[in-house]
């Protein structure tokens, strides 16, 4: 029941964005988990991208994530600032949980139509913008994880997708799973996958990513949440010959 519950918290369909591909999954370790994203329409102009993993697993980590899914929704209603919604969305985490709980967070608004990047990152693995090159370029920290101490200040990164270009967000669960040789997929995997599908759209990016994680892993029991998102801004068209 509780992770009947858990599915219906993360969305259902992804937003229409025209002129970007975007595909999401999170794959709980346990049938209930702390991973959570989502992707919702600010307004005609913007789309808001969220990550975030909280600390341990099962019902407490769901229940957790839960709440603070819609706090952030609550606040994306009021149009709250980007550093501000780093600030009281720590502060809610801080009084909501115990002092050994804490959430890892990425929070971006995405401008449809110039493909620039408005985001907080409180303490949650760096974000990958991958150039139609393959070369990659990283959104760290801005701030600590949600929850650690109260009344901590957030800045406001700034990055932009050039058309072409592809955003990654993910947990821990992805670039920490490990195989019977206690080797780390790594991050040097996750780069590795995507690049293998740079010019495919998003949804096949994710898949392979997936795919490549689970030839990897074989047989190896996963032990943290597993959520990835892709998001693609489509290349420009080449101009008709005249």
């Amino acid at each position: 029941t509780a992770a009947a519950i858990q599915r219906d918290f993360l969305p259902q369909s992804l937003p229409s964005c025209e002129g970007y591909g975007m595909a999401a999954r999170a794959v709980p370790c346990l049938q209930v988990g702390g991973d959570y994203y989502d992707l919702v329409s600010l307004d005609a102009e913007r789309i808001g991208l969220a990550v975030a993993d909280v600390s341990g697993k099962g019902v407490g980590a769901a229940l957790l994530m839960a709440s603070l899914r819609a706090w952030l929704r609550s606040e994306l209603l009021h149009g709250t600032d980007l550093a501000a919604l780093g600030a009281k969305l720590n502060d809610f985490a801080h009084e909501s949980s115990d002092i050994r709980s804490f959430i890892t967070f990425f929070f971006a608004e995405l401008d449809k139509e110039t493909g620039g990047l408005r985001y907080v990152n409180a303490g949650h693995n760096p974000a990958l913008v991958f150039g139609r090159d393959g070369l990659v370029r990283e959104l760290p920290a801005t701030g600590l994880c949600l929850g650690m101490l109260a009344g901590r200040p957030y800045e406001i990164g700034t990055a932009a997708l050039a058309p072409g270009e592809i955003l990654v967000l993910y947990t821990d669960g992805i670039t920490e799973s490990r195989n019977t040789g206690e080797k780390e997929f790594g991050v040097e995997g996750l780069t590795e996958a995507v690049r293998e599908d740079l010019g495919k759209d998003a949804r096949t990016i994710l898949e392979g990513v997936f795919r490549r994680l689970a030839e990897f892993t074989v047989c190896a029991e996963p032990f943290d949440d597993r959520t990835l998102v892709i998001v693609k801004r489509d290349a420009f068209e080449s101009a008709p010959s005249v």
